[in-house]
């Protein structure tokens, strides 16, 4: 019996610019997710992939330009696809810097922006702006109630079971103390609860191979605290792996409780125990939801659905 978590997040809100009707420029703001970036990195997580992906159709019918922090000593215009180019603009130090600290740069990124903006003599139909959450892992993500929801389940479950965790920087490389910090923690938390040999880091898995393990998983467990949508609970549904994940955000949107999945008690690891064992003791049910968790992602989000709401929205916002 396995569970998979993967680590990926993102967000979406949008915003009208001074409204151009001879113009189909969209300017998009990734401040701290470069799709460009290495998938599974800090600076590349569910956002800069939503991004990505949407950006690829949405070219069909607009000029994209998607700003984001310089964080290396890189080519300022990068073309993501055809008419998508990704703007590196300096903010701060040229280095990578931790989420929790761009915003002391919010300032001078926006200053720099607009100066690219007007020396370039661009003009934009709308801003289309995004959350700054992204790739690894945090307390906000909540493996450390993970972890102690699993040293409850293999108490009562005389099965083996194996938590696989993927994504994040698991090499000795700390980019971030916050997330160095929680590393950490979580290794302790292991030991102390006698899972060491149960508790698998994957670390940075190609995306193209992700489908392979949300599919040899039986469950995707996602534990936020906070999430904004939950990319990777749909990707697990789209694999046809139910998810147990925390009532909160997007989740409590995208997971049909007892249908594609289950909620429970955001913080609560008892409850998610309770959850996990339930649901693992009963094949036949687990096999129903993963059949049903399948058409939810297919019916509800599919990429060509997504995208063509947001075409919509952009339309009946320029014109």
């Amino acid at each position: 019996m396995e569970l998979g978590l993967n680590n990926y997040y993102s967000f979406i809100s949008l915003a009208s610019s001074q409204i151009q009707m001879n113009k189909r420029n969209i300017m998009m703001i990734s401040i701290h997710g470069d799709p460009t970036a290495e998938i599974g990195s800090e600076e590349q997580g569910g956002q800069p992939i939503y991004i990505k992906d949407i950006c690829r159709l949405l070219s069909r019918d607009f000029q994209i330009d998607i700003f984001t922090r310089k964080n290396a000593f890189e080519e300022n215009i990068v073309e993501l696809f055809p008419g998508v180019n990704v703007i590196k603009v300096e903010a701060g130090p040229v280095e990578f810097i931790p989420k929790e600290e761009i915003y002391l740069y919010l300032n001078e990124f926006f200053m720099n922006t607009s100066r690219w903006i007007e020396q370039n003599k661009k003009e934009y139909s709308l801003v289309h702006s995004h959350y700054w959450y992204s790739g690894r892992i945090t307390k906000a993500k909540g493996l450390r109630i993970l972890i102690k929801a699993l040293a409850r389940v293999k108490r009562e479950f005389n099965k083996e079971l194996k938590l696989f965790i993927i994504g994040g920087d698991i090499s000795n490389a700390m980019h971030s103390e916050i997330e160095s910090n929680e590393k950490k923690y979580i290794k302790k938390l292991i030991n102390k609860t006698n899972l060491s040999d149960d508790v698998i880091f994957f670390g940075l898995i190609e995306r193209e191979k992700l489908p392979y393990y949300y599919s040899v998983a039986d469950i995707c467990v996602v534990p936020s605290l906070y999430e904004s949508f939950g990319l990777v609970a749909v990707e697990a549904m789209a694999c046809g792996t139910p998810v147990i994940a925390s009532k909160v955000g997007g989740l409590a949107h995208t997971i049909k409780n007892g249908y594609s999945g289950l909620h429970f008690v955001p913080g609560r690891s008892d409850h998610l125990a309770k959850k996990i064992l339930g649901i693992i003791r009963d094949s036949e049910r687990l096999k129903e939801m993963g059949i049903n968790a399948r058409i939810r992602a297919a019916k509800e989000f599919g990429l060509e659905r997504t995208v063509k709401q947001i075409k919509g929205l952009y339309e009946s916002l320029i014109f």
